[in-house]
């Protein structure tokens, strides 16, 4: 399967969100052999220059999960910025892999908001894995996992989703900060009111999450988004004159952990070279901020006028978005149950052929 995301830049230093990414041969390979063969276990996949692993997780050939080594999605505070969980119920649970399904089994959240978060977290470690350049790839027999499971999907529609989604996530990119990276990028809110179409959780959430040292990767941790969900949001509340790119800053990293799945590859874990920060750390931290929002309120000037015809605009596109997020979704779970229906179908014939011959 020759598939490939369309080249952003040509520059050899662009931004990793900007750069071409093709499959990995290696990688599609192994997915389209467990496919033919229904088979059950993982593809593990190991980026050579960082060290990182990842596992496909596939159930009769079929992928349901993907792990990341040393990325522990914050799936509780996904559901809080949904509006799904309380902060309270969020304490209570307390922290691990398990904790939505705790949660469901609680009444607190029902399967199907949990199924979605999954699915959104593998899309985006499916993508990180398939694309990885230069990795270590082998196949793990009868490997299975609990970890952030979602129903089984045929391998061709997930890979469909794999240049989609990067394109989308480019593109939007390419308007916010095409010199820099989502590690390192910092926005900061402007002060702005939020307009009634941005009055959400989600929005509201990330918003909270955006600090001075803070790159956007790491602010979508803390919310329980991937990339290209934080990407996303930022985008609008960028439009919207309520955030803005802090010019020339750098938000520090955690070597010891990677924020969202698609930093898989990009970096290793506990050496993180060539990283700036955003201020020498003797810098007095409230002039820092004093600073930073300073520049956001500089840079984040626009007429009412302006302002109203540019979220006139993306009001417009951000329809068109979320329809087609809305279908991609759709069309993924229709074709994993559309399978579970058939096999069911196959088994009851089955064993209407065997009653029959006997």
């Amino acid at each position: 399967m020759a598939l490939s995301f369309r080249r952003q830049r040509d520059e050899s230093d662009a931004p990793t969100v900007l750069r071409e990414h093709p499959v990995n041969g290696h990688v599609v390979r192994e997915l389209e052999r467990a496919a033919a063969k229904r088979l059950t276990g993982a593809v593990r996949v190991e980026d050579r220059r960082s060290g990182n692993v990842a596992r496909i997780h596939v159930y009769a050939g079929q992928p349901y999960s993907v792990v990341i080594d040393g990325l522990e999605p914050a799936v509780l505070a996904r559901l809080v910025s949904a509006g799904a969980l309380t902060g309270e119920q969020r304490a209570e649970l307390g922290s691990g892999s398990h904790v939505g399904p705790a949660a469901v089994a609680r009444g607190w959240v029902d399967a199907e908001r949990l199924g979605s978060v999954h699915q959104e977290l593998m899309l985006a470690g499916f993508g990180a894995a398939v694309t990885c350049a230069g990795a270590q790839v082998a196949w793990e027999p009868d490997v299975v996992t609990d970890r952030f499971c979602t129903l089984p999907v045929e391998v061709t529609p997930l890979m469909e989703t794999v240049p989609v989604r990067a394109q989308r996530l480019a593109g939007t990119w390419q308007t916010l900060a095409p010199h820099t990276d989502p590690a390192t990028a910092v926005f900061l809110p402007t002060g702005s009111p939020v307009p009634e179409s941005l009055d959400k959780p989600e929005f509201r959430a990330l918003l909270g999450a955006l600090a001075p040292d803070v790159g956007l990767d790491e602010a979508a941790r803390r919310s329980g988004f991937t990339r290209a969900e934080a990407v996303h949001l930022t985008g609008m509340l960028v439009a919207a004159g309520v955030a803005a790119l802090v010019a020339g800053e750098h938000g520090r990293l955690d070597a010891s952990v990677l924020s969202v799945p698609e930093e898989f590859a990009e970096r290793g874990l506990q050496q993180v070279e060539g990283v700036r920060s955003l201020r020498e750390a003797a810098d007095d931290d409230a002039g820092r901020r004093g600073d930073a929002r300073a520049e956001v309120h500089a840079t984040a000037r626009m007429t009412a006028e302006e302002r109203n015809a540019l979220l006139d605009e993306h009001d417009q596109a951000q329809r068109l978005l979320d329809d087609a997020l809305d279908a991609e979704r759709a069309a993924v779970l229709r074709v994993a149950r559309a399978r579970e229906e058939l096999g069911r179908i196959a088994a009851l014939l089955e064993g209407e052929s065997a009653a029959t011959d006997s």
